[in-house]
């Protein structure tokens, strides 16, 4: 995941292997609170839609890809951290 923040947007891009999606982008907004960043991020087509949380270099949150019916939590650990 490669994440770029401009004021509270958010772009992400993610890479996933075990999964029907292997390369995607992610759009949406952040807000800081006292856990690190709370983020709510979804593809353009509105397929992948994803909540959670990053702090100290990991990501962790919940995901529903809509098409497959897929729910699932994701726990990332970010690069160079």
């Amino acid at each position: 995941m490669a994440m770029k923040i401009s004021e509270n947007e958010v772009r992400a891009e993610i890479a996933l292997s075990g999964s029907r999606i292997t390369k995607e982008v992610l759009y949406g907004k952040a807000a800081e609170n006292s856990d690190g960043w709370e983020v709510s991020l979804r593809t353009a087509s509105g397929d992948l839609v994803v909540n959670g949380t990053f702090k100290g270099g990991e990501f962790a949150g919940d995901y529903d890809y809509i098409p497959a019916a897929d729910h699932g939590r994701w726990t990332l650990i970010l690069a160079g951290h």
